[in-house]
């Protein structure tokens, strides 16, 4: 079996060097594949034959990345990338670069692992800054990389990128490292070690298995419905503004496209956002579901409680929505597809809602749980 760290193929090859020369002559940014398909056309190669063959590892891992996905061809305006991966087989210098920005990253990442000193009685947040952390991968590194170019990095790779997280501003973003896997690649000092570790963390076909199959037609509403019931037992009065429960109920009808897919993401967003949760003093501009976990935290004290880390399922669905419809938030689909397990059935649109409403109906379920754990808070 190939590892990640084999030679590529020939066509493979040319396609990895054509898109990373692409994003040299493009001023860092990907290039678009109606360039790609003409430059490989030009070396004698079918670019989506080549693209379809690449081989593939845990979490759909391969030389490189689109929002395609693996086996889809790209529009021809969609842009495609290189992954770590694929840039360790380069032939550009201009590849080099961003292994050994990856590499100083992962060093830097476990510097901060070693040097905590955590409480026996409860966890530490291990976050470094998006900014600071950029100065001292380009030191280490020898490298000048934006705070773009080494997010854009970053957020691709699905060893890094569940830890990432984005201002609601899109200017700052920090790297939570708390549970990142580091020690493949902290004797690594080359490009050939990178491969290799990566080998270790990704190097083997995909095995896990995911629940992709449709959940009982009624499942949605109900955990709506549920979730609404335990809070207006704590706090005499509803969370859902929804209307009709039929409109969720609509939800669970088959999905045959990525439109299709968007538009049912929109509308369970917009289902989310009818929660009615008072806004806390110290932050009264915080979003629906932000709101919901301050309040949860607060009432719960305790942040790793299971109804908090599904609020976190619930934002990365909205992460997948507004991906889809708001070019600005684009950076944050590649961590909520990961974080939801979408990234194992790339490309297949069923199989993703599927998975978007287990995990909704999952998350809804441990929210309620949480809900009724509260003490009654009378006005």
């Amino acid at each position: 079996m190939l590892r990640i760290s084999d030679p590529l193929p020939l066509d493979a090859a040319t396609l990895v060097d054509i898109i990373t020369e692409g994003h040299r002559l493009n001023a860092g940014r990907w290039p678009v594949w109606q360039y790609v398909q003409h430059q490989m056309d030009q070396a004698g190669y079918d670019a989506a034959q080549a693209l379809e063959d690449l081989p593939r590892w845990t979490h759909q891992y391969g030389p490189t990345w689109s929002d395609s996905g693996h086996g889809i061809e790209p529009g021809p305006g969609d842009r495609i990338a290189v992954t770590v991966g694929g840039l360790g087989h380069a032939s550009g210098h201009w590849a080099g670069g961003f292994c050994r920005a990856f590499l100083a990253a992962m060093h830097l990442a476990a510097v901060r692992q070693r040097e905590v000193q955590p409480h026996p009685d409860r966890a530490e947040n291990l976050v470094l800054q998006g900014a600071p952390l950029v100065r001292a991968v380009n030191m280490r590194a020898s490298t000048s990389l934006s705070d773009d170019q080494l997010l854009g990095i970053l957020k691709r790779e699905p060893i890094t990128a569940g830890g990432i997280q984005t201002n609601t501003d899109s200017v700052t973003w920090s790297w939570d490292v708390t549970r990142l896997r580091t020690h493949a690649f902290r004797e690594a000092t080359d490009i050939q070690d990178l491969l290799a570790a990566l080998d270790e963390a990704l190097g083997t076909r995909s095995t896990v298995h995911i629940d992709s199959s449709p959940v009982p037609h009624a499942a949605l509403t109900d955990a709506f419905d549920h979730l609404d019931l335990a809070w207006r037992s704590i706090y005499s009065e509803k969370l859902l503004q929804v209307n009709r429960l039929g409109v969720i109920a609509s939800m669970i009808d088959s999905v045959d496209s990525r439109e299709t897919f968007d538009s049912r993401c929109t509308a369970l967003t917009d289902v989310l956002s009818t929660m009615r949760v008072p806004a806390r003093a110290d932050a009264p501009q915080a979003g629906t579901l932000h709101r919901l976990r301050l309040s949860l935290t607060d009432s719960l004290k305790d942040d790793q409680h299971p109804a908090i880390r599904a609020i976190g399922t619930l934002q990365h669905v909205v992460a997948v929505r507004n991906a889809a419809g708001h070019p600005s938030s684009a950076h944050k689909q590649e961590p909520a597809f990961v974080a939801l397990d979408l990234d194992h059935v790339r490309g297949d649109w069923e199989k993703s809602w599927n998975i978007v409403v287990r995990r909704t109906v999952e998350a809804l379920r441990e929210i309620r749980n949480g809900v009724l754990q509260q003490e009654a808070q009378l006005p």
